[in-house]
């Protein structure tokens, strides 16, 4: 998936409909207070639909994201780490409520029904492994593709059920907003691509949920995300 910068284009689509379950997250911590090196491996025997890591210890270290399979073989997802470029911008009130150990950006690992990390490389301790469920919907609802490129569709926060109350108990003041934004930059790719059209807001509840729950961002990370699809979301 990929993040805009720019809130520029109205948004239209379907009726949200019903409102969906509530993401969770459970916070499995793995290790304790010694440090562990780089081949250290842990499994989290619970279902997941999306997961993060926190931790103590080097701030450079990697993790191998791994989910087995119905053989049990075991398939790695992608490595991560932590992303200080991803942060809020440093001096605002965002910022200074943010976790401060480090942390991870989340990784949809595709409704597992277990989740094992591999330290790849640097020396931790207390490490955390955020499990979020992020119910799905019936496969092609509340969906709407980009219509063209100088006026795309785009699917609002109603219609991918965002729940409005996760950000305003971070932050409670309105968001600062541009009225003369003249471009929209696309900042990066993330992820992986074992989704369907349907899992998509899904995908994106869980981004939310953990930015703000985990994370204690005053919102997800991006103005709007872009699915393999061309489905944008705000």
């Amino acid at each position: 998936m990929v993040g805009l910068g720019a809130v520029v284009v109205p948004v239209v689509g379907p009726d949200p409909g019903p409102a969906l379950a509530p993401v969770s997250l459970h916070a499995a911590q793995v290790s304790g207070p010694r440090l562990v090196g780089a081949g250290w491996t842990s499994t989290v025997d619970a279902p997941a639909d999306l997961v993060g890591l926190q931790w103590g210890g080097d701030p450079s270290a990697r993790f191998d994201v791994q989910t087995r399979n119905g053989r049990g073989r075991w398939h790695t997802i992608t490595t991560v780490g932590y992303e200080a470029d991803h942060r809020p911008d440093p001096g605002t009130a965002e910022a200074a409520r943010a976790r401060k150990a480090p942390s991870s950006e989340p990784v949809w690992v595709g409704h597992a029904s277990a989740v094992r990390v591999r330290l790849a490389r640097g020396a931790v301790h207390d490490v955390v492994v955020q499990e979020v469920r992020s119910p799905s919907e019936t496969p092609g609802t509340n969906v709407a593709g980009a219509s063209s490129v100088t006026m795309p569709g785009i699917i609002s926060r109603a219609e991918w059920h965002a729940d409005e109350n996760l950000r305003l108990n971070n932050c409670p003041e309105p968001p600062d907003i541009s009225t003369n934004v003249k471009i929209a930059v696309v900042h990066h790719t993330g992820g992986n691509n074992n989704y369907g059209p349907g899992d998509t807001p899904a995908i994106v509840r869980g981004l939310y949920g953990y930015a703000t729950q985990t994370l204690h961002y005053c919102d997800t990370h991006y103005n709007f995300f872009v699915d393999r699809y061309g489905q944008i979301f705000e």
